[in-house]
């Protein structure tokens, strides 16, 4: 394997910065205590959105209702890769303005592919 030259590094350059300043604007704090972590994890979980109230998902609001916290990752798994439009809805939701759907949306998926590694054939 050839090692990649410092000219073929330079476009990613753009999208590591992106995901940098994202991983630090959700980032615990090193101050916080683990517990809040964990309180704001089920705040987020708490409140299913209401996804005809929000005008970027009137249109996908049937199949984002499908998708449920809190359930066994092969459940979420099963729906998933019963209805790909549903995973479409979640990254298209991910534009929209207001951050708790999204953090909804993500936090979901993000208990799926810790629960059960396998999940991450939904994204293939």
């Amino acid at each position: 394997l050839k090692p990649l030259s410092a000219s073929g590094t330079a476009g990613l350059r753009p999208a590591m910065a992106d995901t940098a300043s994202l991983l630090e604007k959700y980032k615990v704090a090193e101050t916080e205590e683990p517990s809040s972590s964990a309180a704001f994890h089920q705040k987020v979980l708490s409140v299913t959105p209401e996804w005809e109230k929000y005008e970027a998902t009137k249109g996908n609001a049937r199949l984002l209702q499908m998708l449920e916290a809190n359930v066994p990752a092969m459940k979420t798994k099963t729906v998933l890769h019963g209805n790909l439009g549903i995973l479409t809805a979640c990254m298209d939701a991910t534009q929209m303005e207001e951050d708790k759907p999204i953090q909804w949306i993500l936090t979901t998926l993000y208990d799926m592919l810790r629960e059960d590694s396998s999940c991450y054939s939904v994204f293939e």
